[in-house]
């Protein structure tokens, strides 16, 4: 009981990882048919509950692992607003990212007629798809926060599969293509820019160097010009340039198997989006398929705190900080594939005590990305299926901002301010992989035998019979084959692709 009791575990934790592992690179709400389907996203965690820094395993709470989590006992603060966008803004593709420039403007990212699915990319992250062109319409669009009227439409002819956008404190626009491999910088707006101030990344290749991205998904610029690359879907890293785009150093690593626990800082499931939290000089990242946000200190790389929460649940796509009412993260959840799913909407936690302290929705479909006026009266959540943008604004003074936590909300934190992280190379993910391959034969081999012998004792069969060879002839002898099946023997293992391509026929890429 006990070698089968450990061989389950085993298998139970190859089967998560290599289920996280082929399925977090996707980010769209299509088929490879380009049909519409709702998102079943990676996770087979159920609900994040209470971690806490004296377990050293970070053990989950097992007393509420099967409730469902009810956000709805958190207030509504931020409510919906019908008609906006305008009715005559242009037909829209897969809205990738919004931003607000510092005229409280509201830009999108949108993919037009492009697609990511399942046939989108090779195992190799390779896009396959460059003999359709780039996106022949515009693919940033400019929207009046108060009309919803197009100010402005830009960037035809140049993005094949867009994912993040940002601008700095002089309204740069900062934006990121994961077919191309590549982030841009460019001028503002207003000036009608014809070329890009910088460009980061060999185009159509991915790579992990000082100079390559393997999908990189957003950037976040600190006031000294430095700023951070979250790269991304393959290389589980945030990258540290300087004003003039060379390197300084880098942290993060990707996760490697962990079973129901949560896993250790600086490991990372798809970094998906970036935020500043200037007043404290932190860099926090939307560590999307550990359904957590963790915080580092921009200068140093130190870990300072991370966020993550049951009723947020174990999918966060995007994340956003204001400094006002003391400062609140605004953070985007995702589906959870299982019965009892935390509900997909936003929610504001209180940065002050890092407890979700109000919800804002009241369901999404697929939200991908999120912004927040200057004022923080107004909350814009960029969706990937179906494709718009939606404005949410605040019904209630900001003196009302509840500062103690919901109990059903409950959120925890882990603080380290002294773990260093700057220059961390990525881990490699073959090692973990081959270790458990092992175990999981050796575990296996000796499972089988044990149960062959279990038999024949029961049996009363010893050497004289030698039923262990399942009808063989003692000339035969004994193969593993003949355990496995009569005429099959063993099967081709499905590649990655293969498993990528049937995930995707239910999940949207990110």
């Amino acid at each position: 009981m006990l070698l089968s009791s450990s061989f389950v575990t085993l298998l139970s934790a190859l089967v998560l990882f290599i289920n996280v592992q082929a399925t977090a690179n996707v980010d769209g709400p299509y088929d490879k048919h380009n049909h519409l389907v709702k998102r079943e996203p990676l996770s087979t965690r159920k609900n994040f509950v209470n971690f806490n820094q004296e377990s050293s395993g970070y053990e989950r709470n097992k007393n509420v692992f099967n409730n469902p989590i009810i956000s709805t006992q958190l207030p509504e603060e931020w409510l919906k607003v019908s008609n906006w966008p305008a009715k005559e803004t242009p037909k829209l593709g897969q809205v990738s990212g919004v931003t607000i420039n510092s005229k409280g403007q509201v830009l999108i990212f949108h993919r037009g007629d492009h697609i990511w699915n399942g046939e989108t990319f090779d195992i190799n992250h390779n896009y396959l798809l460059r003999d359709l062109g780039p996106i022949s319409k515009p693919t940033i669009i400019v929207y009046d926060p108060v009309l919803g009227t197009v100010l402005q439409e830009w960037g035809e002819k140049i993005f094949f599969i867009p994912h993040g956008i940002s601008v700095d404190h002089e309204d740069n626009l900062w934006l990121t293509d994961v077919a191309l491999h590549q982030i841009f910088k460019f001028s503002p707006l207003s000036t009608n820019p014809k070329s890009a101030l910088l460009q980061i990344g060999t185009p159509f290749k991915p790579g992990n160097s000082a100079e390559q991205f393997c999908k990189p998904t957003s950037v976040a610029v600190i006031p000294s010009g430095d700023f951070f690359v979250a790269d991304g879907y393959c290389n589980s890293r945030i990258v540290k340039f300087n004003s003039a785009g060379v390197k300084i150093s880098q942290f993060g690593r990707p996760t490697l198997p962990h079973g129901l626990s949560m896993p250790p800082i600086y490991n990372f499931n798809v970094p998906h989006a970036l935020t500043l939290v200037e007043d404290k000089e932190l860099v926090c990242v939307a560590d999307r398929e550990n359904g957590r946000v963790q915080c580092f200190d921009w200068k140093t790389g130190n870990f300072s705190y991370q966020i993550y929460s049951n009723v947020i649940g174990s999918e966060v796509y995007s994340v956003t900080y204001s400094p006002v009412a003391g400062g609140m993260f605004i953070i985007v959840n995702g589906k959870e594939m299982r019965q009892f799913g935390v509900v997909v909407r936003g929610f504001v936690v209180n940065a002050d005590t890092r407890q979700p302290a109000s919800i804002f929705g009241p369901i999404l479909e697929s939200p991908h990305d999120v912004a927040i006026s200057a004022d923080g009266k107004d909350i814009y959540v960029a969706e990937i299926g179906p494709f718009k943008i939606i404005k949410y604004s605040r019904n209630v003074s900001f003196n009302s901002v509840p500062s103690k936590s919901h109990s059903v909300s409950k959120a925890t934190f882990l603080q380290a301010a002294q773990t260093n992280g700057l220059n961390t190379e990525r881990g490699s993910m073959l090692p973990a992989v081959l270790v458990i391959a092992a175990a999981l034969m050796f575990a296996g081999a000796i499972l089988i035998g044990v149960i062959v012998y279990s038999r024949t004792k029961r049996r009363g069969c010893g050497q004289c019979s030698r039923r262990w060879m399942l009808g063989r002839s003692p000339a035969e002898g004994f193969k593993l084959g003949h355990l496995l099946g009569q005429h099959q023997g063993f099967e081709k293992l499905s590649t990655a692709e293969e498993s990528e391509e049937e995930v995707t026929s239910l999940q949207p890429f990110a």
